[in-house]
């Protein structure tokens, strides 16, 4: 395949061809345990006749559908969401823009952007997205974010069926959504349309979640896995006699996790109502619920997790409780002949109880947070369609609003109590008790027009107002407010190469006001001595800071060759943030000053830069490929520390290269068999650059087989195949190398659905 993915040239491929060709000897002993070789050779005999039918239908599943972008509802039916079909010589693209809406991953949009689609997240099964299936989605960082690398910033914007759930966001968030709901999942790259939020500086999930089947359906599945894991789902739908149709899917895992205290229990449940109140209008309403009560077992230095990196990290305790309501509406009306409105309402009310740490685990925290957050967000779109030079005219406004009340209360339990869980909540503690609210309000328009045959250009402006305050109700009263606003461009083109294949390019802009605990400071303001270590001396209050202003150019290659087999889909990008938010360390000077200190917030400047590569094939009719693969260059353009010059070094946790690579067999009808590899280049650990790490290759293989008549189904999945030592990342506390959860062993997951 080297051939074909001139990119990855720096790889170790020696080390990589190794472990394939000891892949390639595992699944031909699979294929003979199973028993399926004669048969293998046997459909392909007998199916070599309808190859081109295999390959159209595994093409089909890869195009773009029609989403809900924007609160949409299916025209049709008001339920159903249908793909692209290729037929023949069909103009894709053309097909793509009558069915694309605005924020959608769609092939005539001059963006970027992936789908995992509802057959490969049931292939996946996952149970941790940033382990088992974020690896597969070009441009996702080791981190918190899409693209761009930073543990501590939200460059994501979040998204249900269309609608912002929450003001920032990570990728994550694929695990805040029911599993047993998902219909699909798009990924957009960098900034994305006008609909896309201006913070979605690295890009947008947006979860698409399933509507009413035509047809009655009700799939009872059992999984059982290693660890202890343990999850049942149910998913059932139909259509009533009205017209309208439901849907209903609930949850349940239990997964005690390989290592010490890591445990994740996790029930969801989501009903959903979609249908046409008249002939020209779609309606649906949403509730989702969702209780996660999770241990954490933190960090382990390099010489711990060299001695047993199963432990949980010694000396500190981390357990998280957290409940999600999210009711949403969205509802659409064609006006005339060729205009639509459409409207979309949702909220998420989210409770967070967490015992001791959850995220840092520097030094333990003998303290209960609870904290109660609501999300807002309204949004309408105005979409009118016209004869002249195609063009199509969108105007809309959408707003989201968050309150948060935080309290911290002290535990009445001493430290070697809490180390084994024992937690009663005590006296307020000094900090930590405020309540903020976050607002943001943004206008947008987007004009789309084709002024020759194979030109399209698409221009919109985005207009944010934000808002932030926080009442600050411990003794220090850091009260405080902040407003932010910007108008943003987001421009692109598109130029059809052929009916199939097209070359896009596009420029937008971006930014990320700082937050008011940043601008204003947190903690023990004016705390001077060494004993204020650990977390308890606050950040020198930075109100002068600027927000994070974006600037991100991208060039494209998107389409199908060799009669619809290869899909390909290619973008270059750089992406330039200034004015990003970095952390120094005070001088002594500051140190002694009227505020005291031990880190500062300053203005930087970074560039992130790269080419993100999505492949698949239909080889054979027993066969398909699939290729993710990520180029990636971030540095510093400017960042002091102190005494020490950071500029021109990479960024931390960013390897230059990421490959993911799929061999998806199909022996015999009903029989799917997917060996994955997954490869990193090593990236640094530090700001410095002094300290690296490498990690090992991952293989994993997902076995499958469903009856005749899809009446039932069983897999096998073995995870981490080779048995490999790993760390999933890395980070540097000062000198000491830190190994984050997530790795495991070789570990195996089987289970059966029935569909009644």
């Amino acid at each position: 395949m080297s051939h074909s993915f001139p990119l990855s040239l720096s790889l170790k491929w020696p080390k990589i061809k190794k472990g394939v060709l000891g892949m390639v000897k595992k699944i031909a002993l699979f294929l003979v345990l199973v028993g399926n070789s004669g048969m293998l050779m046997a459909e392909v005999g007998e199916e070599s006749s309808n190859a081109q039918a295999q390959q159209t239908s595994y093409t089909e599943r890869k195009t773009v559908e029609t989403n809900l972008s924007e609160s949409e509802v299916s025209e049709s039916d008001g339920l159903s969401l249908k793909g692209i079909s290729i037929l023949g010589n069909a103009d894709l693209i053309e097909e793509a823009r009558e069915k694309s809406v605005l924020g959608g991953v769609s092939l005539d949009k001059p963006m970027a952007g992936s789908v995992l689609y509802r057959e490969e997240l049931e292939l996946i099964k996952s149970v941790n997205s940033l382990t088992d299936l974020l690896t597969r989605v070009p441009g996702v960082s080791k981190t918190r974010n899409m693209r761009i690398a930073d543990g501590g910033k939200n460059y994501t914007d979040n998204r249900v069926n269309g609608m912002r759930v929450s003001r920032t966001g990570v990728v994550g968030f694929v695990d805040e959504t029911n599993t047993a709901d998902i219909d699909r999942i798009e990924f957009i790259n960098g900034p994305g349309s006008v609909l896309q939020s201006s913070y979605a500086i690295g890009g947008t999930i947006n979860v698409i979640t399933k509507t009413p089947p035509e047809t009655p359906e009700l799939r009872v599945s059992q999984e059982f896995g290693g660890h202890d894991l343990y999850r049942t789902e149910v998913v059932g739908g139909a259509k009533l006699s009205n017209g309208f149709g439901f849907t209903g899917n609930v949850s349940i895992k239990r997964d005690k996790g390989w290592r010490d205290r890591s445990s994740d229990d996790k029930d969801a449940f989501s009903f959903s109502l979609a249908g046409q109140p008249t002939e020209r209008s779609n309606l649906m309403f949403r509730l989702e619920y969702i209780d996660d009560d999770a241990l954490y077992p933190g960090t382990l230095t390099e010489a711990q997790w060299k001695k047993d990196w199963r432990q949980a990290q010694p000396g500190v305790y981390g357990r998280g409780q957290t409940t999600y309501l999210t009711p949403s509406l969205h509802f659409k009306q064609v006006l005339g002949e060729s205009g639509e409105i459409t409207l979309g309402l949702s909220q998420r009310k989210q409770s967070d109880t967490t015992f001791g740490n959850t995220s840092t685990f520097i030094a333990f925290a003998n303290s209960i947070s609870v904290s109660e957050e609501t999300d807002t967000s309204f949004q309408a779109i105005y979409r009118q369609d016209f004869d002249l030079a195609k063009s199509r005219l969108y105007v809309g406004f959408e707003m989201i609003r968050g309150e948060t009340d935080s309290k911290q209360y002290n535990n009445v339990y001493s430290i070697a109590l809490a180390l084994l869980g024992n937690f009663k909540k005590g006296a307020l503690s000094t900090s930590g008790y405020n309540t903020t609210t976050d607002t943001h309000e943004s206008p947008f328009v987007n004009y789309e027009f084709s002024p020759l045959d194979k030109l399209r250009i698409h221009a919109g402006l985005r207009a944010d107002h934000i808002r932030f305050s926080v009442d600050d109700k411990t003794a220090a009263n850091k009260d405080g407010k902040a407003s932010f606003s910007k108008v943003v461009p987001k421009i692109g083109a598109t130029f059809e190469l052929d009916p199939n294949n097209l070359i896009w390019t596009s420029y937008a802009e971006g930014f990320l006001a700082p937050a008011v605990n940043t601008l204003l400071g947190s903690g023990d303001i004016g705390c001077k001595t060494a004993g204020c270590a650990g977390g308890k001396r606050g950040y020198v209050p930075a109100a002068n800071l600027n927000p994070e202003a974006m600037k991100t150019y991208e060039l494209g290659f998107r389409g199908y060759l060799n009669n619809a087999k290869l899909r390909y889909d290619v973008t270059l990008y750089k992406t330039n943030i200034i004015d990003m938010v970095l952390q120094r360390d005070c001088t002594a000077a500051e140190k002694l000053g009227p505020n005291g200190c031990y880190r500062m917030n300053v203005n930087g400047e970074v560039s992130a830069k790269g080419i993100e590569t999505g492949l698949s094939y239909a080889a054979t009719s027993w066969l398909d490929v699939g290729v993710s693969h990520t180029l990636a260059y971030t540095s510093y353009e400017k960042y002091k520390s102190g005494t020490v010059n950071y500029t021109g070094n990479s960024y931390n946790s960013t390897p230059k290269h990421h490959l993911n690579a799929r061999l998806l067999f199909k022996p015999a009808p009903g029989w799917r068999s997917e060996l994955e590899m997954d490869v990193e280049s090593k990236y640094y650990l530090d700001s410095a650059n002094t300290e690296t790490y490498d990690r090992p290759n991952l293989y994993n293989l997902r076995t499958s087989y469903t009856a005749p008549a899809e009446q039932w189904s069983a897999w096998l999945h073995v995870l981490n195949l080779t048995d490999v030592k790993y760390g999933h990342r890395l980070s540097l506390s000062g000198t000491t190398r830190q190994y984050t959860s997530g790795y495991m062993p070789l570990t195996l997951r089987a289970g059966v659905a029935y569909n009644f």
